[in-house]
């Protein structure tokens, strides 16, 4: 599972001002596809099995940096990513 994490660590983009996402994540019918549910479940994945608290702040930024710019697209967006910035505060290494 930690090889899976890293590769999710490794292709995904990290930028400043929006924080950390995966950008060929692309919204399409299957709401499992859909880049808002995508980012929650990776912050439930990195947690659970990686937790670094930067890492997963950096994944929470880019949610409400969504939120930000409008509303998350669908009621099982707003579902998948409300929970996700609650996830306990993983302390810093």
């Amino acid at each position: 599972a930690r090889l899976i994490m890293r590769a999710f660590r490794e292709t995904a983009v990290r930028k400043k001002e929006i924080g950390m996402y995966w950008p060929n994540v692309t919204g399409t019918a299957w709401w499992w596809n859909a880049p808002v549910e995508s980012q929650a479940q990776m912050i439930s994945a990195f947690a659970e099995i990686d937790p670094d608290a930067k890492l997963i702040q950096d994944c929470r930024d880019w949610l409400i940096h969504q939120r930000r710019q409008g509303d998350w697209g669908s009621t099982t967006a707003t579902t998948a990513a409300v929970p996700a910035p609650d996830l306990p505060r993983i302390p810093a290494a």
